[in-house]
């Protein structure tokens, strides 16, 4: 199976959205221990989809002490880019692997144009959103 056809809004796409993506998508490998995502850098990355390995979000306090927000594993996706809200962000977060990890990237300028242009891809991106917003208060509520 070609690793676009594993993204989770990839059976409702149409013909054109679906060879933009084949064109565009890559896929990457990251060993323990690197950064995926980064805000203070210009970030690049659109949505990633976890093809093998667990990648880590997480924030840094005041103090430099690390909090995970959640972790993402094999089938898990994150959109780091919607309507550029991640570009506003003002506290430091990272999307860091824990082990070794395969990652399908869409980029941030090809993500977008597909989220404003495409309702299902739309959609995804403010699911996806929503849910690791929820698992993030769910963190924040235990503190």
């Amino acid at each position: 199976m070609d690793p676009v056809e594993q993204l989770p809004f990839w059976d409702v796409l149409t013909h054109d959205e679906k060879k933009i993506i084949e064109r565009n998508a890559y896929v990457t490998h990251a060993g323990e221990g690197t950064v995926l995502f980064d805000p203070t850098q210009q970030p690049m990355i659109g949505m990633a989809y976890i093809r093998k390995g667990v990648a880590r979000m997480y924030i840094i306090d005041e103090n430099g002490h690390e909090l995970t927000l959640f972790r993402l594993y094999p089938g898990d996706s994150l959109v780091l880019t919607a309507a550029d809200i991640m570009d506003r962000i003002t506290f430091s977060t990272q999307l860091v692997t824990e082990k070794e990890t395969e990652v399908l990237v869409v980029g941030k300028s090809i993500f977008t144009m597909l989220a404003k242009n495409s309702l299902p891809i739309r959609e995804f991106m403010y699911r996806s959103i929503s849910e690791h917003l929820s698992t993030v208060m769910c963190v924040l509520r235990q503190l």
